[in-house]
Order: structure tokens, then C-alpha cells, then sequence
């Protein structure tokens, strides 16, 4: 009866697993969470940290010794007990993590023990905060993993999840720091994202020989998820025409949470086209008066028209292209019909966004 009255916070059979792992505890709670508050990591990595320092993490172990499991092994296939110590240092999942950090200059330590860990974590954020703040989002981030693989979730590749460890410590997103200086230079190889907040809709049309024609488009958001894809098949005989039409034909497909957003950037690698929907805006603004083919950007808080090369447009390309034979729309890269090929693509340019996150990332710990 007395613990009912004790107010602790935790369940019986919680105080009792305490008890049984309290040799192993390596946490001084109280200097913990000052240490911990000072680290500013985001508030959901802070809360996890703040729940592990209490031994407060459902794992296996755990689950198993309040009769919730059968099996206390670790959901990454380690073989091996999971209990707080294996999820901050042992864990599989987390060593290849930061093993792909390593790869790319980070200098993020692997430890022995738990005890050892949060020793040297203390010494590092003295003079090293980065790299504290990069291994504790790291065991944040394996942990979700780890939760995805025990639960029979779509599971993200490694360099995707360092990746976002890169996103997540640095509180802000490297290539688009300097967005209108670098834009133009980043996007003369590949695609590149719109910038925090903003999407992104790329355009392009498909004119062949059989006077065969369609136009297709692209919506990505800054973090290059596929919004919308779409394609249309259609009837004219000028390219530019044909590449008009194709921005002119995103009233029928945007929504309106888009409007929501800081800002559009329809993007096409026709400069005519580009120049021509400029200067068309510029000009309505000073009559007061817009086509109403193009009243639709009026309820976007701003919009920027974008040339760019076609390297930079191959999927609005590919998507002009597969809308010849059907039109298509596709929300979500996980829609059931949508081609392998725009995919696989996508997921290209995907990594490619990422891998230059991860350089410009690298230059900004190391300056």
C-alpha cells in the first residue's frame, strides 16, 4: 500500500524493473537533465534522451519482464538482449549509422559500455557539441528503426536515415541556407530542392514526330517527397505552346493545402517559356489585370519562375513522356500503379539531393 502513495510516476511492476537493473544505472538524473537541456537538441530527441535516462524505453528486456514479450532479443536482429545499454551503444543498427557518418568525415565515436558512453558524450559537448548532438539524434533515429523493423514498417535505408541526422542536428537545411546565390549554380547538373516550406513544380512537354503530344509535371516539397505527378495527353503542333499549356494545366491539378506554403517555383527548361510567363506576371501587376489561364498563382503567397537545364527536368520529362500513351495522375510515391521507371528515377534524384546535403554539411562542421 505504501507505494500507491509515493506518487513515483511509474507502475509497480515499472519500480520493480528499476530495481532489478539498478547496478547497471549509469544516469545521475539530476545532473543529467541540466546536461541534457543544455545540448538544445529538438524537443522530441531531448524527451527520448530524457525517458532513457529513467530506463523508460520499452525494450525487449523490458517488455519481457513485465509479461508483455516473449522474446528480449533486439528487434534489429542482434541476437543479443535488448535492454537501454544495447540501444545507446551496441545496437546494430546504430553502428552502421554512424558507421556511414564516418564515411563522410564525421568523426563520431564508437564506445565499449554504457558508462563509458556518457562519460566521454559529457567531455565531447565541451568542445565538440556538434558531434553530441549528431550521435544522440543518431540513437533517436535508430531507434525508429528499429521500431519500424518490429513492427513491419517500410524501413529507410541508412543513408537516408544519416542523412536526416545531418537535417536534424544542424536545425536548419545546408543547401538552402544561401538559396537564391546557389540556386542556379547547384541546378545546372540536377534537380535541386525548392527551398523549407516552398514546393517545387517542374514542367515539360512531349512533341514527336507522329504528332503525338503530351505534357507532364512534377510537385516535389523541400525535402524532394513526390507530391503530385502528373501527365496529359493533348493537341498542338508548337513546342512552346505545348510547354505553356503544361503550366497552364496545374490549375486543374493543385489543391488547396498548397496554398499554404511560403512560396511556388514552376521550373521548366524552355527560357522562352520561362521569360515569357515572367514577363507576362511582371506586366499584369502593373495593369492590375492577369490571364486567367495563370490566375491560379494569385493565391500562392509568392511564386518564382524558374529556367533550369534539362538534366534538372528529367523527371516533369519522363512524366511527358509516359502521359503519350495514357494520362496519369499520381499522388504519393507509394501509389500502386505509378511506373517503376518514374520511381526509380525519383529515387535518384533523391540521393542526389542527399548526397550534396551530406557535402555541404561537412563543409559547415568543418568550418
Amino acid at each position: 500500500m505504501e507505494l500507491l502513495y509515493q506518487h513515483y510516476g511509474k507502475s509497480i511492476t515499472s519500480l520493480a524493473y528499476a530495481e532489478t537493473i539498478k547496478s547497471c544505472k549509469s544516469f545521475d538524473n539530476s545532473g543529467f537533465d541540466n546536461w541534457l537541456r543544455k545540448l538544445t537538441l529538438e524537443p522530441r530527441v531531448e524527451l527520448f534522451w530524457w525517458r532513457l535516462s529513467r530506463f523508460s524505453i520499452p525494450t525487449n528486456e523490458f517488455l519481457k519482464f513485465r509479461m508483455l514479450g516473449n522474446n528480449d532479443l533486439c528487434a534489429s536482429g542482434c541476437l543479443v538482449v535488448e535492454n537501454c545499454a544495447h540501444v545507446i551503444v551496441h545496437c546494430k543498427s546504430l553502428i552502421e549509422i554512424i558507421g556511414m557518418l564516418r564515411t563522410w568525415s564525421f568523426n563520431i565515436p564508437f564506445f565499449s559500455s554504457l558508462k563509458e558512453c556518457l562519460q566521454q558524450l559529457i567531455l565531447l559537448s565541451i568542445a565538440k557539441l556538434d558531434i553530441v548532438k549528431i550521435y544522440c539524434t543518431a540513437i533517436f533515429l535508430a531507434w525508429n528503426r528499429r521500431n519500424d523493423v518490429k513492427h513491419g514498417n517500410p524501413i529507410l535505408p541508412i543513408l537516408i536515415i544519416a542523412s536526416n541526422i545531418l537535417i536534424t542536428t544542424t536545425n536548419k537545411y545546408p543547401i538552402l541556407v544561401n538559396w537564391d546565390a546557389f540556386l542556379l549554380r547547384e541546378s545546372e547538373t540536377s534537380w535541386h530542392p525548392p527551398p523549407l516550406g516552398w514546393i517545387k513544380i517542374n514542367v515539360d512537354a512531349s512533341l514527336l514526330d507522329s504528332n503525338s503530344v503530351s505534357i507532364g509535371g512534377v510537385v516535389r516539397d523541400s525535402k524532394g517527397s513526390l507530391l503530385l505527378a502528373f501527365g496529359k495527353q493533348t493537341l498542338h503542333w508548337d513546342i512552346n505552346q505545348l510547354e505553356l499549356e503544361a503550366v497552364y494545366s496545374l490549375k486543374d491539378f493543385i489543391h488547396d493545402w498548397m496554398f499554404d506554403c511560403k512560396g511556388l517555383i514552376i521550373e521548366g527548361d524552355n527560357y522562352n517559356v520561362i521569360k515569357h510567363l515572367y514577363d507576362s506576371v511582371t506586366k499584369s501587376k502593373v495593369i492590375n489585370q492577369i490571364s486567367e489561364k495563370i490566375s491560379f498563382i494569385q493565391d500562392f503567397n509568392k511564386v518564382i519562375f524558374h529556367h533550369t537545364s534539362r538534366n534538372c527536368n528529367r523527371v516533369a520529362d519522363l512524366c511527358a513522356t509516359l502521359a503519350l500513351n495514357n494520362s496519369f495522375c499520381f499522388y504519393f510515391i507509394s501509389s500502386p500503379d505509378i511506373p517503376r521507371s518514374l520511381c526509380c528515377l525519383m529515387k535518384k534524384e533523391y540521393e542526389d539531393c542527399i548526397l550534396r546535403l551530406v557535402c555541404n554539411n561537412f563543409f559547415l562542421f568543418s568550418s
